[in-house]
């Protein structure tokens, strides 16, 4: 039976020294979910293009520079120009050979393509061949779009236009939308940024729930509530903050304990004080009032004089007492 008890004891030593995690700890797990959380998200974004890619919904990035040779015979082969065989990862212009477009699907965006056609007017023989044009690079440096060009057999100059990103399989989808990577990039970046807000307001909830014993503790303390032990919580620092204020608990009741035995003890005293005011102030008035009246004389005058002043002494006596304690 003691060796049960010995055993329970250590359990309970055990516990009662295990401070909690560290606040490190509990704050940082939050980042391990971010980061978890944003690498599930980049996971997800290339599980979803790599499901567009297998369906045909879109092209490889590199579509563009694998077929666009193989795209241009297929335009010198025709009788007539059909941009039906063009597909969404090329952007056309056909013009003549005096420079005039005959047909296009370019945007904006392409205006140089058209400079550049117009400086290729009459500068080859007909004769179905294919040229590569100068990479043009965007503000940001990369060489994001590409042109190439056949002169085909009726004189007629066609010029196609890709970039090396993963484009729509429709020019429905490709002309309405912005391209594959640039709305998965914002979704991703939406994604993250919710991510982020959602685990912060998560982690600002859970924070304040471990803080809660400290706040309801100090509540109790400016209720002055002393009787109630302070709580305990399953993070170190905040425990170490309880300890404090534990102890500030218990000396504020130890000082309020003091201080209450103080003022009973004065009461107790000025209590029994006025209780033995009594005596010696009935002594005076008795003695008082028959020397006054004058029925005191000789001997007798002389101890009922002899009564007062010893009356007065003991006033004396309890006025110091009564001093001392209301001053103690």
């Amino acid at each position: 039976m003691a060796a049960v008890s010995k055993g329970s004891a250590s359990a309970a030593t055990g516990r009662r020294a295990w401070r909690g995690l560290p606040m490190g700890i509990v704050v940082g797990r939050y980042f391990v979910y971010v980061i978890v959380g944003l690498l599930a998200i980049v996971l997800w974004a290339q599980l979803t293009l790599k499901g567009m890619l297998r369906s045909g919904e879109v092209y490889a990035a590199d579509y563009g520079s694998e077929h666009v040779e193989e795209v241009l015979q297929k335009l010198a082969a025709q009788d007539a120009f059909d941009p039906s065989v063009i597909p969404s990862a090329y952007w056309y212009l056909l013009v003549d050979e005096k420079g005039n477009e005959l047909a296009s699907d370019l945007g904006d965006e392409y205006s140089i393509l058209r400079s550049v056609a117009e400086s290729l007017k009459g500068s080859h023989a007909p004769g179905w061949h294919v040229e590569e044009l100068p990479r043009y690079y965007d503000i940001w440096g990369s060489a994001v779009h590409h042109y190439r060009y056949a002169r085909l057999d009726n004189g007629t100059i066609v010029l196609l236009a890709y970039q090396n990103l993963p484009q729509y399989a429709t020019r429905e989808l490709r002309d309405s939308r912005p391209n594959v990577l640039v709305q998965l990039g914002w979704t991703c970046v939406g994604a993250g940024a919710t991510l982020i807000v959602g685990v912060g307001a998560w982690a600002a909830h859970v924070i304040s729930r471990k803080l809660r014993p400290a706040a309801e503790a100090a509540a109790r303390i400016e209720a002055s509530d002393l009787d109630s032990p302070v709580g305990r919580s399953n993070v170190r620092q905040v425990n170490d903050l309880l300890a404090a204020m534990e102890r500030m608990r218990a000396a504020l009741r130890e000082t309020l304990d003091a201080r209450w035995r103080a003022e009973e003890e004065r009461r107790e005293t000025v209590t029994q004080l006025a209780h033995e005011l009594k005596t010696p102030l009935t002594v005076v008035s008795a003695n008082a009032e028959l020397l006054a009246r004058g029925e005191a004389t000789g001997p007798d005058a002389e101890a009922a004089a002899a009564a007062v002043a010893d009356a007065a002494r003991q006033l004396d006596e309890c006025a110091s007492r009564i001093m001392s304690a209301a001053f103690k």
